[in-house]
């Protein structure tokens, strides 16, 4: 049987929103900003979630746009 790791996650502010999964079968976690901001439509930005994530060995974590902000 496979042993999972845990996903290490630390609140680094007080504003900061642990990720959360939007239901048990989704493939990743929704993150959270912990600051007001704006990205502009097909825009780049940089916005603070205030968490600092250690992923474990044999995985890699990536930040990514959901698959529904491009279904019309």
């Amino acid at each position: 049987m496979e042993s999972r790791l845990p996903l290490l996650i630390k609140r680094l502010t007080q504003a900061a929103r642990l990720p959360t999964k939007g239901s048990k079968f989704a493939a990743g976690y929704d993150l959270y900003s912990a600051e007001d901001g704006v990205v502009p439509a097909r825009g780049k930005g940089l916005i603070k979630t205030g968490i600092s994530i250690a992923v474990p060995p044999g995985n890699y974590g990536r930040v990514g746009t959901l698959l529904r902000d491009y279904l019309c």
